[in-house]
C-alpha cells in the first residue's frame, strides 16, 4: 500500500474503554437472569396453557427486549474491548504495519467528520429503536389525589431513555376506587420492570400495585 494512503488512528485518552465495558457488563448482568427466567416462563406449559393471550404477548415482548438489549450491550462490550487488544498487539495501525519512523499518530480533520458522522447515525438508530409502555397503577385508599400521585411517579421517577406520556388516565376499579392508566416510551436501554419496581419501592405508602398491561415496539 502506498504509504501517502496511510491513515493512523489514536483513540488513547478520548475513551475511556475500561469503564464502558464495566457498565455495559454490568447491565449484561442484570439482564442474564431477567432472560432466563422469562424463558423458562415460556417453556412452562402448565403457564402457555393456563396464562391469557395478552400475558403471553407480553412476557414474549419483554424477552425480545430483554434479548435486544443484552445484544446491543454484548456487541457495544466488543467492540470496546477492542482497542485495548489492538494496543496489546502493538496494531495501532489500521491500514498498514507500525515500523515507520515519525508516521503521524493525530487523527485527521476528516477522520473527525467521519467519526462524528459514525457517530450521528448510531445515535438515530439506537433513538428509533423505542417501545410504548402501558401500566396501571392501583392506590391504597379511595381517598388519595391520584393526578398528584402521577405527577409525583412521573416526575420523581425519570431514568435517562424514558419518557412519560403527557396525560394519564383514572378509570374505575371497585368501590369508589380508581387506578392511574398510564404510558411512556423508552429506548431499548430501560428495563421496565426496574422502572416498575423503582416505582413501587419509593412510593410503597401510596401504591399498592403496578402492573404492565402493554409493550409495544414503535
Amino acid at each position: 500500500m502506498n504509504d501517502a494512503l496511510r491513515v493512523y488512528v489514536n483513540l488513547q485518552g478520548m475513551v475511556d474503554f475500561a469503564a464502558e465495558v464495566a457498565k455495559l457488563e454490568k447491565q449484561t448482568a442484570k439482564l442474564a437472569p431477567l432472560i432466563d427466567k422469562l424463558e423458562k416462563k415460556l417453556a412452562d406449559p402448565q403457564y402457555m396453557q393456563k396464562a391469557s393471550e395478552k400475558n403471553r404477548a407480553d412476557d414474549a415482548a419483554k424477552l425480545a427486549q430483554y434479548k435486544t438489549q443484552h445484544d446491543v450491550a454484548t456487541t457495544a462490550i466488543a467492540q470496546y474491548a477492542a482497542p485495548a487488544a489492538d494496543d496489546d498487539d502493538d496494531m495501532d495501525d489500521m491500514f498498514g504495519d507500525d515500523d515507520d519512523d515519525g508516521a503521524p499518530k493525530e487523527m485527521n480533520e476528516g477522520l473527525l467528520k467521519l467519526k462524528a458522522a459514525a457517530e450521528a447515525r448510531l445515535a438515530k438508530k439506537e433513538a428509533a429503536q423505542r417501545m410504548m409502555v402501558v401500566m396501571e397503577v392501583k392506590p391504597w385508599e379511595a381517598e388519595q389525589d391520584l393526578t398528584k400521585l402521577w405527577k409525583k411517579l412521573t416526575t420523581e421517577v425519570a431514568p435517562e431513555g424514558l419518557k412519560w406520556g403527557e396525560g394519564c388516565n383514572l378509570v374505575d376499579v371497585a368501590f369508589g376506587i380508581k387506578k392511574i392508566v398510564m404510558s411512556c416510551v423508552v429506548n431499548m436501554t430501560v428495563s421496565a420492570d426496574e422502572v416498575v419496581e423503582q416505582m413501587q419501592e419509593t412510593y410503597e405508602e401510596e401504591v399498592q400495585s403496578i402492573d404492565v398491561i402493554s409493550m409495544n415496539v414503535l
